[in-house]
């Protein structure tokens, strides 16, 4: 760290925040830099046709020493593929490229042609089939939003106890704390997939780019200071639940909640509105007033505990590494598998990692392929 040989000035642990690790561990600024540099970009011209234009942005070779291998992926499934070697395209200098593959009608997620130039020989810095670029462009096919089937299933039942509600269905029996406007229990052929109740908050761990806002967010150990609505202990509370609907097709409950941490005023005031199906899914819908003067939010989303064991993720998103609003250059869109651990991003000073930007649906499993499927009605993070 800045310091540690009695230097002054110094900017503490941001002197160790290069794009290696001080153990020459690749970071993904890395990656990054990587991307923002590389020296071949693409434009489409007909991506119906297959039509592309490739621009060479070195100064003084061609591009006769690289190849081209190409996908088109459908919904994170390849539909086609090919490599082709690159013309002598001199420096700064474009050309025009056609592929051969025929588009899908339709697709649920997006269908992508992504475009990879590597090497074709061995150099002092790199083997033969190092990737010097890369491109993502997306191919304009129509969209179908998914059909939910709702019918061939039991019809569904609802027991209202008072404090809880009590879902059942054909193979899952969900509970409902009407007191805090949560499910509480999500069980699927008596297996538990909440390790704890749902929630919805607007908490994570502070990095060292909040230095400044986190003294507004929460109390500061140590010091007299405390935050107005003290974020760090923001606790959901209904008002009151509402059946708005019970047919054996759906049942919708609604209910009026606030978030605020204790001997607080209320960071939120809104209704959260939940539909149950008979195939199991649950659509949740958010609508909320934020305090006129609450601070910048950490974050806001509904919170799910995961029993142990469910350790393996799939997704549908920009990936594989991590990636951010303001650092997705090197991200693609794509379908990723991953785990929890290997979301992990072990910086020197701890902070936040393992993002993903633009995700249609994110699947969290245990061993025997049991978990909660998380999906947008547009695109999230998680």
């Amino acid at each position: 760290y800045g310091g540690d040989f009695g230097e002054f000035p110094h900017d503490g642990n941001f002197c160790v925040d290069g794009l290696v690790s001080p153990d020459r561990t690749p970071s993904s600024g890395l990656a990054e830099a990587k991307a923002v540099y590389q020296y071949v970009s693409f434009r489409p011209i007909d991506l119906i046709g297959g039509k592309i234009s490739v621009k060479n942005l070195y100064d003084f070779v061609s591009l006769s020493g690289y190849v081209l291998d190409w996908k088109l992926t459908c919904d994170g499934k390849t539909a086609a593929q090919g490599s082709l070697a690159l013309r002598a395209v001199g420096p700064h200098a474009s050309a025009t490229i056609q592929l051969g593959y025929q588009l899908p009608k339709s697709c649920q997620y997006g269908c992508y042609l992504d475009l990879s130039v590597r090497t074709t020989a061995d150099t002092l810095w790199a083997q033969a089939g190092f990737e010097c670029a890369f491109a993502q462009l997306s191919v304009p096919v129509a969209v179908v939003e998914r059909a939910v089937v709702h019918t061939s299933y039991t019809p569904l039942s609802i027991t209202d106890e008072g404090e809880y509600l009590f879902i059942a269905g054909e193979d899952f029996r969900y509970c409902f704390n009407a007191y805090y406007g949560f499910f509480e229990s999500i069980q699927k052929d008596g297996v538990e997939y909440l390790d704890a109740p749902m929630g919805i908050g607007a908490w994570r761990a502070p990095t060292d780019n909040d230095r400044g806002v986190k003294k507004k967010w929460t109390h500061q150990p140590g010091t007299e200071a405390y935050g107005a609505f003290e974020l760090a202990h923001l606790q959901p509370c209904a008002y009151q639940t509402r059946i708005v609907k019970d047919s054996g097709d759906c049942i919708v409950i609604e209910s009026d909640l606030r978030l605020a941490a204790p001997a607080r005023v209320p960071i939120l005031k809104g209704t959260v509105l939940y539909t149950v199906y008979p195939c199991g899914e649950i659509t949740v819908g958010l609508k909320a007033d934020i305090q006129e003067d609450t601070i910048h939010l950490p974050r806001l989303g509904f919170e799910f505990a995961l029993p142990a064991g469910n350790e393996n993720i799939a997704y549908f998103g920009m990936g594989p590494g991590e990636n951010y609003a303001d650092m997705r250059a090197a991200a693609r869109m794509g379908l990723f598998s991953s785990t929890v651990a290997g979301e992990y991003v072990d910086y020197i000073r701890p902070q936040e990692h393992g993002n993903h930007t633009d995700v249609h649906w994110a699947y969290v499993y245990d061993s025997l392929g049991r978990g909660m499927l998380f999906e947008g009605e547009r695109t999230f993070e998680f």
